[in-house]
């Protein structure tokens, strides 16, 4: 490469494009090229530097950076709303706020005659208290803002829908309440917004022209402002303002013409109880914890694991529930109790580590123990005990970008562990980590949940997850409880398809019959009944893949159950090979695992049809528990 030499880097944009954006600079930069051409030099300076003039922008500079102001106080919580709420005629309330950007502004001085005028809506008031407010400075400053606003509203709004409110929740399930949220969360996300709306505002208000002119006139040092300096002066204020108004009053003369009961009211209940039935989301589940305890929710994508985290930190609300920790009540439908989230007592960490990025990592931990009113340094001393308890305090002046995923997710459970939640919802937290990092936070929450005797939630897809830090599982399917039961009655005797793919085993549903059992392609089935095993109740057959056998043909023999399977899938695992397959009209895959010389032998390939046998010894009978 020569040095000194460009180098070209590709747009990736079609040639064409380039046409019409360079006459649209041109269209832009013309006019302007042809003003400034026009302009007698010799003149300029003098014009501009007279008395008249630099009282004109005097004043310009004044009413402009008031109605900055003015637009800042009102349009922040304008956008807020509008961004944040939900109600009937949302959709409306935002056109009217933004209708003075398409409004001429000649049309909104009018209006603003209507309404402060002598005789307006607002300003026959006024009159009466002697606050005259048409063809004033006030006038002027009102004006501005009345055109200004919006571009302020538009700006911040679109920088509060793209910054989201995953912050802000994790925010309140911190214990912030809802104006510490806004202050110390969501304005310094959307700072960047803010400035640029408001340095859209400053402009649009230092260069109104008609507004003004209609409402305020052109008074010398009193309304008279930079873009109406060549105007002659507005005359009589009072006549022209009687004029007006008085067709105000005349104009607006003229136009008067589930889950079913786990918690029992009254009952004080240590730990966490939960039942919710969400029916936008088809959830209804439910589930009782106790103090100290450490409660997994398993199941596919979809099923309802996070919207019951929801519920229990008071995110979501559910049309029929109730969730109660340690005696307290936070939610009850039927009594219409919704304890806010920042008054909950609960934590939530999500699969992102969430940490505000406009503060320090200290910053960070500090939040809460600062939004429950500790003092700086008291605060800054829970921050740094946690952190030192998560191994982190090497960061504490960093950043969240400057972190890792793993660093980033051990300061975000020390953050939570700040607050001192009485209970802690994790909702996939090692979802979103690399193989390396992954373990080390297992390990990490481990600790801090057995060392500190804390009762919690965890949602995962990682049976790694509920090894080593539940006591107690759930399995939620097509959102309600299939099944619940200790970690080690869950994973070694399953009775829902989840839970047995995620221990590694085959299950098939099995019916009575006059003889045995049948699954519900008309197999029929041999086993060994659990003790809590009831003839011809709801039952499920389990074998581990590695008892199946696969044969060409059909054997005899010995009693065996005896599977027509089309092979889907083939993988190899370490020195054995996963055959997957499935059975015609059956909604249940099948595994067996065999090693490489029998797949050579039996010349094994996906769309083979093979018989899966196994024995009947092979093969244990669980009764389907109902929840």
């Amino acid at each position: 490469m020569i040095r000194g030499a460009r180098v070209r880097v590709p747009s990736g944009l079609p040639g064409w494009i380039f046409v019409p954006a360079a006459l649209g600079g041109l269209f832009v930069v013309l006019p302007l090229f042809a003003m400034l051409a026009s302009v007698d030099w010799s003149r300029f300076f003098q014009l501009v530097t007279s008395e008249s003039s630099l009282a004109a922008l005097e004043l310009s500079l004044r009413t402009a950076a008031l109605s900055t102001v003015l637009c800042v106080l009102l349009g922040v919580p304008m956008a807020a709303v509008l961004s944040r709420s939900s109600f009937r005629g949302l959709h409306v309330l935002r056109s009217l706020v933004l209708l003075p950007l398409v409004l001429p502004p000649v049309v909104g001085g009018i209006a603003l005659l209507y309404t402060f005028g002598r005789k307006g809506l607002i300003g026959q008031h006024l009159e009466v208290a002697g606050i005259h407010i048409a063809f004033t400075t006030t006038a002027v400053v009102l004006a501005q803002t009345f055109v200004a606003l919006p571009f302020l509203v538009v700006s911040l709004e679109g920088s509060l829908r793209t910054a989201g409110s995953r912050y802000e929740h994790a925010a309140a399930t911190l214990g912030a309440s809802p104006t510490t949220v806004f202050r110390r969360v969501t304005l310094p996300l959307v700072l960047p917004g803010l400035v640029s709306g408001a340095v859209l505002s400053f402009a649009r208000a230092l260069g109104e022209f008609g507004a003004t002119l209609t409402f305020a006139g052109s008074l010398q040092g009193v309304t008279r402002t930079l873009p109406l300096r060549d105007l002659p002066a507005a005359g009589d204020r009072r006549r022209c303002g009687r004029g007006v108004v008085a067709g105000a009053g005349r104009g607006r003369g003229a136009h008067r013409g589930g889950f079913a009961g786990l918690g029992v009211e009254g009952r004080a209940v240590t730990g966490l109880s939960v039942e919710a039935r969400v029916d936008a989301r088809g959830v209804d589940v439910g589930f009782d914890l106790g103090e100290g305890e450490v409660l997994a929710v398993l199941g596919p994508n979809g099923a309802g694991k996070s919207t019951a985290l929801s519920v229990v930190a008071g995110l979501v609300r559910p049309d029929v529930g109730r969730v109660e920790l340690n005696g307290r009540v936070l939610t009850d439908t039927t009594r219409g109790v919704a304890v806010p989230p920042h008054r909950r007592g609960v934590a939530l960490l999500a699969q992102q580590a969430l940490l505000f990025p406009h503060l320090t990592v200290a910053a960070n931990v500090a939040f809460a123990p600062r939004s429950a009113g500790r003092g700086r340094r008291e605060a800054r001393a829970i921050a740094e005990k946690w952190l030192d308890a998560v191994d982190a305090t090497q960061f504490a002046d960093r950043r969240p970008h400057e972190l890792s995923g793993g660093q980033a997710q051990r300061v975000a459970v020390a953050r939570a562990l700040a607050a001192a939640p009485q209970a802690l919802l994790l909702d996939e937290p090692m979802a979103a980590l690399d193989v390396a990092a992954a373990p080390a936070l297992r390990v990490l929450l481990r600790r801090v949940l057995r060392e500190g005797n804390r009762t919690a939630v965890v949602v995962t897809h990682d049976i790694l997850d509920a090894l080593a830090l539940a006591d107690r599982v759930i399995v939620v399917e097509g959102g309600q409880v299939v099944e619940f039961g200790s970690v080690r009655d869950v994973l070694t005797r399953p009775r829902s398809a989840f839970a047995a793919r995620i221990a590694g085993l085959n299950l098939v549903p099995v019916f009575g019959a006059q003889d045995g059992f049948e699954t519900e392609t008309g197999v029929r089935l041999h086993g060994l009944p659990d003790a809590d095993f009831v003839p011809g109740a709801p039952a499920v057959a389990v074998f581990a893949p590695a008892s199946v056998a696969v044969h060409r043909r059909s054997p005899e023999g010995s009693p065996r159950n005896v599977f027509r399977v089309s092979i889907s899938e083939i993988e190899v695992r370490g020195p054995t090979v996963r055959v997957r397959a499935a059975e015609a009209g059956s909604r249940f895959e099948l595994s067996a695992d065999v090693t490489a010389a029998s797949v050579a032998e039996l010349d094994l390939v996906p769309g083979l049809d093979v018989f899966f046998v196994v024995k009947a010894t092979e093969v244990a009978l669980h009764a389907v528990r109902t929840c």
